[in-house]
């Protein structure tokens, strides 16, 4: 499913919405995300999941092309969690 496949599906369930605005929500969610993720670490939408951010430890790694070790840094990655809802209707 693609961004505007989402939005047609936002408005067949949800009587009143219009095209448009269904884009316009698709195109402030990743910054609302973002906003959330920044401030507290974690953003939750009940009956989907829950997006955390980890720390992660720095690393030794391998170049794979050259076999050089290389040096990774410590890093914040985003985790998403399924909700027990959405997991459900699998």
């Amino acid at each position: 499913m693609n961004r505007s496949d989402l939005a047609k599906a936002l408005v067949h369930e949800a009587p009143g919405l219009s095209a448009a605005d269904a884009e316009k929500i698709l195109a402030a969610l990743p910054k609302v995300m973002h906003a959330e993720l920044q401030t507290k670490g974690e953003a939750v939408l009940h009956g989907m999941g829950s997006f955390r951010v980890h720390e992660t430890k720095a690393r030794k790694g391998r170049n794979p092309a050259t076999g050089a070790e290389i040096d990774i840094p410590a890093g914040k990655r985003i985790a998403f969690k399924v909700g027990a809802a959405l997991k459900s209707g699998l």
